[in-house]
């Protein structure tokens, strides 16, 4: 099983595609902040009963740390084949 890994995932084009790629029969591993949201998806993906599945790994990609531990509890479970790079950081700056 490879992983398709992909960043801002609880909302908008980030959950849109991962809703998607587990509805094709990837696994994906659908990062970001919201772990509440994160773990919503997941739920609804195994209750539709997609082809695929939904991993979700709560991370702040500010913090190299998270981000390592992250990745090494993916691929603990497969490759991780695709990224998908799709968080963005706001800054308001005056």
């Amino acid at each position: 099983m490879s992983i398709t890994l992909i960043t801002g995932a609880s909302r908008g084009v980030g959950e849109a595609l991962a809703w998607k790629l587990a509805g094709e029969g990837h696994t994906v591993a659908a990062l970001a902040r919201s772990g509440e949201a994160l773990q919503n998806l997941a739920q609804k993906a195994e209750a539709e009963s997609l082809s695929g599945s939904i991993i979700p790994c709560p991370v702040d990609l500010r913090d190299p740390t998270a981000i390592h531990q992250c990745v090494d509890s993916l691929e603990k479970q497969g490759p991780i084949k695709t990224l998908v790079n799709n968080a963005a950081v706001v800054e308001n700056i005056p």
